[in-house]
């Protein structure tokens, strides 16, 4: 039976029941709202992993197009920056079983492989970009070898380094240069030539080469360090054959190294500050002086940011080395 008093308890629970259905319907327009957001996020990972995946393609013909001894330049780059790292680490802990493979015996071979194939394709692959068939190619070669632009090249001289290397006891400054040049020409490569479009490469290329000059100018005191410690071998050994022989070669290619000016330039101007001072008698401050005119006009190097001792030297980035294949 009916009363008004179930008539009044049902349409309480009615309105309690729609208020209940409305408040699940805001529920689900609310949760609606966030999974959609989620959705549209979703999306656009999603594009973006196609985006990299649909420049796979380009890339792997970009990597087919690559001459067989790019190839090999590639691997022996990669192989001597691996092994002068796993060599300066084996020096901290003899002790791992992967310490026990001969780095430093790698990375001097794959220098000398490294720039012997660059010393070759750029003595041959040159001539052959000027010429238009095989025959006026071999004939170009033969009648026209370029010995002068060998011998000017600093990938000459780092590879008679790695040479002289060979023969000389182990010692970590003596192959650090090359992992450097081999980790700028890696990123160069890969930032500047493989995947230059890329977004990453993008982002890297001005830090790439904000350090490429310091770098380089790294490595070339690195080299001067390796004047001293030929020198402390020359004298256990009792020869000057190789030290002799490396201040020759390093001489040549201080000609064509800005770098390497750059290095002796810091050197002179740190012995300046050490010897003009009130300590140092005047004498020894005007040999001193005699040997520093001798060097710079020696070396052609800047005389102004040498000689004048209230300059604050500042070093530039080197531009042009690093990018091309050395």
């Amino acid at each position: 039976m009916y009363s008004p008093t179930n008539k009044l308890q049902m349409s309480k629970r009615t309105k309690h029941c729609s208020k209940e259905i409305q408040k699940k319907r805001t529920e689900i327009v609310i949760t609606g709202i966030d999974i959609s957001e989620l959705l549209k996020q979703w999306k656009q990972g999603i594009l973006s992993i196609q985006e990299i995946f649909s420049n796979i393609s380009d890339n792997i013909k970009r990597l087919q197009s690559l001459d067989p001894l790019q190839y090999a330049w590639l691997l022996f780059h990669s192989t001597t920056l691996i092994g002068s790292i796993m060599y300066g680490i084996s020096l901290l802990d003899n002790d791992a079983k992967i310490f026990s493979v001969p780095w430093y015996n790698m990375v001097i071979i794959s220098s000398i492989m490294t720039y012997g194939i660059v010393i070759y394709t750029g003595a041959v692959y040159t001539e052959r970009s000027h010429t238009n068939s095989a025959a006026s190619f071999h004939e170009d070669i033969e009648q026209n070898v370029p010995l002068c632009r060998i011998l000017k090249s600093e990938n000459t001289y780092l590879f008679i380094y790695a040479c002289l290397w060979a023969c000389t006891p182990q010692n970590i400054i003596k192959i650090s240069s090359f992992g450097i040049y081999s980790f700028l020409n890696l990123m160069n490569h890969i930032i500047f030539e493989l995947f230059p479009d890329h977004s990453f490469s993008v982002c890297l290329a001005p830090l790439a080469k904000y350090i490429e000059g310091p770098l380089l100018i790294m490595s070339a005191h690195l080299d001067l360090l390796a004047i001293i410690l030929l020198a402390k071998e020359a004298y256990a050994q009792k020869s000057l054959y190789c030290l002799i022989f490396y201040l020759f070669i390093w001489g040549l290619r201080v000609e064509y190294s800005d770098a390497s000016r750059i290095a002796i330039s810091n050197i002179l101007v740190l012995i300046n500050s050490l010897l003009f001072n009130n300590l140092i008698p005047q004498l020894i401050q005007n040999y001193w002086i005699e040997i520093r005119t001798a060097i710079i006009e020696l070396f052609s190097l800047d005389k102004s940011k040498i000689t004048d001792t209230n300059m604050h030297y500042e070093i530039s980035p080197v531009e042009g080395k690093a990018s091309s294949k050395i």
